[in-house]
C-alpha cells in the first residue's frame, strides 16, 4: 500500500511541474502572483483579486473600495475620511439595518457632526434615509448602536415628536433628523466602519454587541437572537400585516435591490376578507387613473397602505377640480393626498421631498391644533391633524 501510494504523487507532482512551467508563486494566500492565473497588484494582501468584488476591501488596488456598484449600490462621500453606500429602494429600518450590515464593514449611516450631515444633503438623494439611533428603550433618548446617546442631534423643527405614539426610528434631510415609525420606509445608506482593535464586545458570539459590530444585539444570552425586528401581528390570519410590534429575532437575511415597497397594511385585523384596497373607486383625472379608497384611516396608515397602488396621490393642480369632483361622486367629503409640512411649518412635501402645488380651500392651511398632513375637500386642499381618519386617494397606478 505504501509503495502504490508513494508512486502515485511522485508521479502526479513531477508531470505537473514539467507541464505548466513555472509554479505559483502566491505569498498572501489569494492564489495570484507569478506562474498563477493572474498576476497580484498587493502580494501582501489576501483580498486583491483580478476585479473589485462586494467585500468592504480595495481588490484591485486602485485606491478605491467596492466601486461600480458591485453591492447593487452607489458608492458615496459621507464627510471627512468616511465613505459609503446609497442603496435603492426603500426599506423599513430593520431591513435597511439588515441591508447594510450583509456588506462587509458596513453600518447603517449616523451623521455625527455637520460636515458629515452637509455630505449627506449634498448628495441629493431626494428624501429622509434612516440613520443608525433610535429610542426603542427610552422614549425621546436616542441612542447609537453602541448604546451612547446622541451628541450630535440636527433635528427638524417640531422634531421629535413621537407622532402616534410609534416613532421610534430617526430619519435624516436636507431639514435634519426626524422620529419616524420603523415600520415605515425610507432611504438606505450606509457607511464603511474599520474594526478597531478594541474590536466587538460580543459575549455570544453572534457578531452582534458593543464596538465594532454588525449592529446591537438585543440578547446577548442566546446567539440566534440579536436584532429588533418589526412584526406586524395577524390576528385574522388573513396573511395581511396588522397592528406592529417589535420582538428580538435573528439577524434578518439581506433584502434583495432594488427594496421592496412596504405590503398594504390590514384594515380589519378580525376579518380575514377585508384590507385597505378593499373598498377602492377607480377615479380618472389629466388622463390617469387614481384609486379613491373609502376605508378611513390615519394619514400614515394610508401611506403605507397605499403603497401597492402607486403611494398616496400627486397629481398636476390642473387635474384637482376631477379629482375634488369625484370625491362627491363617491360620497367622500374628505381624503388624503400625499403631503406633510411635519419639517417645516407651510411648506407642503410629498414622500419623495418635492413641493405640493395644489389650490387651497379658503382659510387653509391655518395649522388649527398642529396639522401637519394634506387632505383634498370638495373647494380645495386643506391641512388636516395626521391622526385623523380620512379616506384617501391613492396612485396613479403604476404602468
Amino acid at each position: 500500500g505504501e509503495g502504490e501510494g508513494e508512486g502515485e504523487g511522485e508521479g502526479e507532482g513531477e508531470g505537473e511541474g514539467e507541464g505548466e512551467g513555472e509554479p505559483c508563486i502566491d505569498l498572501d494566500g489569494d492564489g495570484l502572483g507569478p506562474g498563477c492565473i493572474a498576476d497580484d497588484c498587493d502580494p501582501n494582501d489576501p483580498h486583491t483579486l483580478t476585479n473589485e468584488v462586494c467585500d468592504g476591501f480595495d481588490n484591485n488596488c486602485d485606491g478605491n473600495i467596492d466601486e461600480d456598484d458591485v453591492c447593487g449600490c452607489t458608492a458615496v462621500a459621507l464627510g471627512g475620511d468616511i465613505e459609503g453606500l446609497a442603496c435603492p429602494g426603500r426599506l423599513p429600518f430593520d431591513a435597511s439595518v439588515a441591508l447594510c450590515a450583509s456588506i462587509p464593514n458596513h453600518r447603517i449611516f449616523l451623521p455625527r457632526s455637520a460636515a458629515q450631515q452637509t455630505a449627506f444633503v449634498d448628495l441629493n438623494l431626494g428624501t429622509a434615509a434612516w440613520i443608525g439611533a433610535t429610542d426603542l428603550d427610552d422614549e425621546g433618548t436616542f441612542v447609537d448602536f453602541n448604546g451612547t446617546e446622541l451628541s450630535f442631534r440636527p433635528f427638524a423643527s417640531g422634531q421629535p415628536n413621537n407622532l402616534n405614539g410609534d416613532q421610534d426610528c430617526l430619519t435624516t434631510s436636507a431639514f435634519g433628523f426626524n422620529d419616524f415609525d420603523c415600520s415605515a420606509a425610507a432611504l438606505v445608506v450606509c457607511e464603511r466602519f474599520t474594526p478597531s482593535s478594541a474590536g466587538c464586545l460580543d459575549p455570544d458570539g453572534d457578531g452582534f454587541g458593543v464596538g465594532n459590530c454588525r449592529g446591537p444585539d438585543c440578547n446577548e444570552d442566546d446567539a440566534s437572537l440579536a436584532v429588533l425586528q418589526t412584526v406586524h401581528l395577524d390576528g385574522d390570519d388573513d396573511g395581511l400585516p396588522g397592528s406592529v410590534t417589535f420582538v428580538c429575532a435573528a439577524p434578518l437575511p439581506a433584502p434583495p435591490l432594488p427594496g421592496p415597497v412596504p405590503a398594504l397594511v390590514d384594515c380589519d385585523d378580525g376579518d380575514e376578507f377585508r384590507t385597505l384596497a378593499c373598498a377602492c373607486r377607480q377615479r380618472q383625472a389629466g388622463g390617469i387613473q387614481y384609486q379613491l379608497c373609502t376605508e378611513a384611516y390615519d394619514f400614515d396608515t394610508w401611506q403605507l397602505g397605499c403603497a401597492d397602488l402607486g403611494g398616496l396621490a400627486v397629481f398636476p393642480r390642473t387635474s384637482q377640480t376631477n379629482l375634488e369632483n369625484g370625491l362627491s361622486l363617491s360620497g367622500v367629503v374628505e381624503a388624503w393626498v400625499d403631503g406633510t409640512d411635519r419639517l417645516v411649518e407651510g411648506d407642503f412635501l410629498d414622500a419623495e421631498g418635492e413641493d405640493v402645488n395644489l389650490r387651497f380651500a379658503n382659510g387653509e392651511p391655518n395649522n388649527q391644533n398642529n396639522e401637519d398632513c394634506l387632505s383634498l375637500r370638495g373647494a380645495g386642499a386643506n391641512d388636516k391633524s395626521c391622526t385623523s381618519l380620512l379616506p384617501a386617494y391613492c396612485g396613479p397606478l403604476p404602468e
